[in-house]
């Protein structure tokens, strides 16, 4: 799977949560300071990508996760 494909995937999953249809999701946003998600919206967020690409994300990753492109690469690696 490519990084546009997975980027694309995930933008959907982030405006279902973030409740945005406008969104655009690029590898270089941060998610705690361009897409204000603290932690719980981080772990609502991480529950839909687990869903959506059918994978599981241990809870040390996700405390490395500060923009986007560190979820892409890691679903990437999966």
């Amino acid at each position: 799977m490519t990084k546009s494909e997975i980027l694309k995937r995930m933008q959907q999953v982030a405006r279902e949560q973030l409740g945005d249809s406008e969104l655009v999701l690029t590898e270089e946003l941060s998610l705690s300071n361009d897409l204000d998600v603290d932690s719980i919206g981080l772990m609502t967020f991480v529950i839909g990508l687990e869903d959506e690409f059918g994978i599981s994300i241990p809870d040390d990753k996700i405390d490395s996760f500060k923009r986007i492109q560190d979820v892409v690469e890691f679903i990437q690696q999966q």
